[in-house]
């Protein structure tokens, strides 16, 4: 009895980890998406409101649902003057200083060159991790980053890469340190791994919120705008779903995938990019496009430890076509 009682507890429990992994990976997907539709919204945003003011009332409409829902939930914001600290600098990592040099480099770098070297962040969120030792699947990950990075490159064209250096090195420079940003803020969401998601989001999100709004006021003068309906919509989406649900999400795949495979929300996002314009946008699925997707999602899988389980599955047929 005591035999079979053990044998249950570790099926539960492994039953328990897989059903927790899957569901990771489905939040993940669920993160590209959401981050991968705010590039078509912040389009549509900024053609009546100007990027500061857009950027801050998306981050503003995002803190105030994250810090509602969490006083309906009965539970509080953080109390800890060295928690608010903490929270202060992933704002600045996380969301102002990548938002400010992602918004100028785009201003001098074509879409296809900064869609590569946004894709940096994994790197550098393994770098780190690696040298304060919380690098899970070394060798893996590295793999999985290199065949991440090949799949986005692949999509976007090898020729893109000619782009890099002449007199927009600056502006190439500030997209790379967006994604040294990333990479740390995802590193150092580590500190907030006891805390809950949403009140890390609330709290980050808040700070972000009192440093972006002044500079709103002070460059757009807000007040004297007159947004379209479309464009108000847009940032209505931006701050409901790409701000304040993917945060959230973000926050909880931290403490459950770790930094690095969080952090390949960056390769997912592009190969959204390309399914999202052949369901809707009429395009066609190109060979490249058909091989980086395959190289994305080969990334994806090592990096987080989804390799094995395939590997497991495949095995597994051969064997059940032999018995029937």
């Amino acid at each position: 009895m005591r035999c079979a009682r053990a044998v249950s507890r570790a099926e539960i429990l492994k039953m328990t980890r897989t059903h927790s992994s899957k569901l990771d990976f489905m939040l993940l997907v669920l993160l590209a998406l959401l981050w991968g539709s705010s590039y078509g919204l912040i389009k549509v945003g900024i053609e009546t409101i100007p990027p500061a003011t857009l950027t801050a009332g998306r981050i503003t409409l995002a803190a105030v649902i994250l810090t509602s829902v969490l006083y309906m939930r009965g539970m509080s914001l953080p109390s800890s003057p060295t928690l608010w600290l903490q929270l202060l600098l992933q704002g600045v990592i996380n969301l102002v200083l990548p938002f400010l040099l992602i918004s100028w480099g785009e201003l001098h770098v074509s879409s296809g060159l900064a869609s590569i070297l946004a894709t940096t962040a994994p790197f550098f969120a393994f770098g780190i991790a690696a040298l304060t030792g919380h690098a899970a699947r070394g060798f893996s990950q590295a793999l999985g980053l290199l065949c991440g990075f090949c799949g986005v490159v692949v999509i976007v064209g090898w020729q893109t890469l000619s782009e890099l250096g002449g007199p927009q090195f600056a502006a190439q420079l500030a997209l790379i340190a967006a994604g040294f940003c990333y990479g740390s803020s995802s590193n150092y969401g580590r500190v907030f791994r006891r805390v809950s998601p949403i009140a890390v989001g609330a709290g980050t999100l808040l700070w972000a919120m009192v440093l972006t709004v002044p500079l709103s006021l002070a460059i757009d003068h807000p007040w004297t705008l007159q947004p379209s309906l479309r464009s108000l919509g847009a940032m209505l989406s931006l701050g409901v779903l790409s701000t304040a649900l993917a945060f959230t999400i973000y926050f909880r795949l931290l403490g459950t995938l770790g930094t690095v495979g969080t952090s390949t929300v960056g390769y997912l996002r592009v190969g959204f990019g390309v399914v999202i314009g052949i369901l809707f946008l009429g395009e066609h699925l190109t060979p490249a496009s058909a091989t980086g997707l395959a190289f994305i999602v080969l990334g994806v899988a090592l990096i987080n430890g989804q390799l094995g389980r395939v590997g497991t599955i495949l095995r597994r047929r051969p064997s059940s076509a032999a018995r029937s």
